[in-house]
């Protein structure tokens, strides 16, 4: 075999030429010879694996191209121990590390944490890939290290598995300029302890939204306060909106906000009743009442009431208390009618069932026959039930079928003084007689009489 030049020959075979030269040397290693030409030469990509083995046990060091092209195609592969294998090698061996390949490992390691699932493994295996940058990187290994995206991968890949102090501490081994993507400039001015910005930074320029969980973990574990239009980024991510709630309980509660925002409130307590998390639901509802106190709105008082009913159920938790107050949340919060009875029952059962939540049952009751028994449960129990809402169940449920028992219902709670006795409803109950029942003598003499 003759030596080749490096003018005779392309430098993909130059490579391959001295590995087989370095291999010539060795002890029985015509195979690992014919194995570098066909991962090389002839595209077997299936050798790659063997031939690291081959190349350690027999103390070959590769050249720096060749090595380059054998992690890329690991990489590529997500041969994790494998990678981890060369990585160690370059170390050892003194290998330079092309940056690109780093750039594919994080951006590898990036797409796997887009569902936002991250387990341990997944935490583990990038504290071992990170690890091995920064050894490469303070070996001066990592060539160059401005190499375009290379800075943003490893962030992105750190912040989907809540890692940012882990990403804080490859990025202090890169010069500024490594990061490029408008999203995590503000964030590296962050970990570097620039007093002048601030996570509303990242709005400004336009931060993608799977940065902000991270931007609010590193807000609590580090103390920094985080403003409101950063808090409700967060809200914005659908897949995890409990998640959202709970960190920004804990943000409210070391006092990290720059606001207190009774919107932000209200939803982080919406959702957290719909998730069946009443422990959380009800702390944020006692800083949303100490923000701005019981506010006058439809949903605003949905969710008191909601927040009070199960307060009054005695947190005892057992498995009856736990279904009326998902039945709470379903009637009160999701608004689902064909649940109203199955509430009523449940309260009546437990004697829960007071003013404010009838009242609330009769605005919400599916049927014409729901609402008699809704009715009749107010006059046996003499609470007194608002004209508006009388008015409006009389009005909702104007076709026949049933509606005399309707009327004769509310007639009966004119007479018992537990609803008084509007012009409107008199109006109503004079449409709906149609002359078949003294309805209307009775409701006019109930002024002649109170």
């Amino acid at each position: 075999m003759y030596k080749l030049t490096t003018q005779e020959t392309p430098r993909s075979l130059q490579t391959v030429m001295t590995l087989i030269e370095r291999l010539a040397f060795k002890k029985d290693a015509f195979h690992v010879q014919r194995s570098t030409i066909g991962f090389f030469l002839k595209q077997q990509r299936k050798l790659a694996g063997p031939l690291l083995a081959a190349y350690h046990d027999l103390n070959v060091v590769p050249p720096p191209s060749a090595f380059r092209e054998l992690l890329l195609f690991l990489v590529q592969s997500n041969d994790r121990p494998r990678v981890v294998h060369a990585l160690h090698m370059a170390l050892d061996h003194r290998i330079p590390v092309a940056a690109d390949a780093f750039h594919q490992l994080f951006l590898v390691d990036q797409e796997e944490g887009k569902d936002h699932s991250a387990t341990a493994v997944d935490k583990r295996d990038l504290h071992v890939l990170t690890a091995l940058f920064v050894q490469c990187c303070d070996a001066g290994l990592v060539t160059p290290l401005t190499y375009p995206g290379l800075g943003d991968a490893i962030m992105s890949s750190c912040f989907r598995r809540d890692m940012d102090d882990v990403a804080a501490a490859c990025l202090q081994l890169l010069p500024r300029n490594a990061i490029q993507s408008p999203a995590h400039k503000p964030l590296l001015s962050i970990f570097h302890g620039r007093s002048d910005v601030s996570p509303l930074a990242i709005l400004k320029q336009g931060a993608r939204k799977d940065a902000i969980d991270a931007v609010i973990e590193h807000a609590i574990r580090h103390h920094v306060r985080v403003h409101d239009a950063v808090l409700a980024m967060g809200l914005e991510q659908p897949h995890a909106a409990l998640d959202w709630a709970r960190r920004y309980l804990v943000v409210l509660q070391h006092g990290l906000a720059t606001s207190t925002s009774t919107a932000l409130l209200f939803d982080a307590t919406h959702i957290a009743l719909l998730h069946g998390e009443f422990n959380v639901a009800t702390a944020l509802h006692a800083l949303l009442l100490q923000a701005e106190g019981e506010l006058d709105s439809p949903g605003h008082r949905r969710l008191h009431l909601t927040i009070q009913s199960i307060d009054q159920l005695g947190q005892r938790l057992d498995e009856g208390d736990a279904t009326t107050s998902k039945l709470l949340v379903d009637v009160l919060i999701r608004q689902e009618p064909s649940r109203v009875m199955d509430l009523f029952h449940r309260l009546l059962a437990s004697e829960h069932a007071h003013a404010d939540l009838s009242t609330a049952m009769l605005i919400a009751a599916p049927t014409s026959a729901d609402t008699v028994t809704l009715l009749r449960h107010a006059i046996t129990r003499s609470i007194f039930v608002p004209a508006s809402v009388v008015e409006s169940c009389v009005a909702k449920f104007s076709s026949p079928s049933g509606h005399d028992d309707l009327v004769a219902c509310v007639v009966d709670l004119v007479a018992a003084d537990l609803v008084p006795s509007t012009e409107a409803l008199k109006l109503l109950l004079v449409k709906s007689d149609n002359g078949s029942r003294p309805a209307s003598p009775v409701v006019s003499d109930a002024p002649a009489t109170s």
